[in-house]
């Protein structure tokens, strides 16, 4: 038995078909939902001609097809585009890890090539301005000698022009330019502290340009003429001597 063609069968189909198109369709068409909302003339003609009905069932069933197509291409691009900014943040991160690699190497072929000693520590080929010196003075004066010379070298040498130096001895004791071992308050001074001497009476600057020193030598180190307090009788000196490059 056949099912008679009615306006609540009709309303109904349109009604699936339209729900099939989804959030596509309806962004841009108006969901029927009764048979008021369409045309009596196209309502007639559909109620009258299957072949009509099978005709529009067909081409929403095609719109909705090409929604999803749609959608299902846009998802995709979103997709890409996601896929883009992950792949060039992971590139950014490889460069940034590389760039601080390439860093470190070059901070440790640095540390390699001064032999592990802390950049501040290393010395210059030649003394900065202000750079201050250090060593150790030592002599034996034997019995009726006079007096000793006793000679240092500087760590580093001094640049070339610089002033010649002056002398401070300070007998196990602060001076003026010399208020402890390894202190000077002054550039140009030798500051000699005898932390451990007996029958030394003076210490004096050697004669000649750079303490004694000729030449291009006064840019290696000073000499010093130690004095005994009894000339008859044996002593020794053992000093620390500071001086800070003018």
């Amino acid at each position: 038995m056949r099912r008679r063609l009615t306006y609540a069968n009709v309303a109904a189909t349109l009604a699936l078909v339209f729900s099939m198109t989804g959030g596509a369709l309806a962004a841009k068409h108006y969901l029927i939902n009764s048979t008021n909302q369409v045309s009596p003339k196209v309502l007639k003609k559909l109620l009258n001609s299957p072949a009509e009905q099978t005709k529009l069932f067909n081409k929403l069933a095609l719109s909705a097809t090409v929604a999803k197509a749609t959608a299902a291409t846009s998802a995709l691009t979103a997709g890409s585009a996601t896929n883009a900014t992950n792949a060039t943040n992971a590139t950014n991160a490889t460069n940034a890890t590389n760039a601080t690699n390439a860093t470190n190497a070059t901070t440790a072929a640095n540390a390699n090539a001064l032999g592990g000693v802390p950049a501040g520590s290393f010395l210059r080929s030649t003394a900065q301005h202000g750079q201050v010196l250090t060593g150790q003075l030592s002599v034996r004066y034997p019995a009726n000698a006079g007096f000793m010379i006793a000679a240092a070298s500087y760590p580093v040498a001094l640049p070339e022009g610089t002033p010649e130096p002056t002398l401070e001895f300070a007998a196990g004791k602060a001076s003026t330019h010399c208020p402890e071992i390894g202190k000077v308050t002054i550039a140009g001074v030798i500051c000699v502290f005898g932390y451990n001497d007996s029958n030394i009476a003076l210490v004096v600057q050697s004669g000649g340009p750079g303490g004694g020193a000729q030449g291009a030598n006064a840019l290696y180190g000073f000499s010093s003429d130690v004095v005994p307090t009894a000339p008859a009788s044996e002593g020794f000196m053992i000093a620390t001597w500071t001086y800070r490059v003018p």
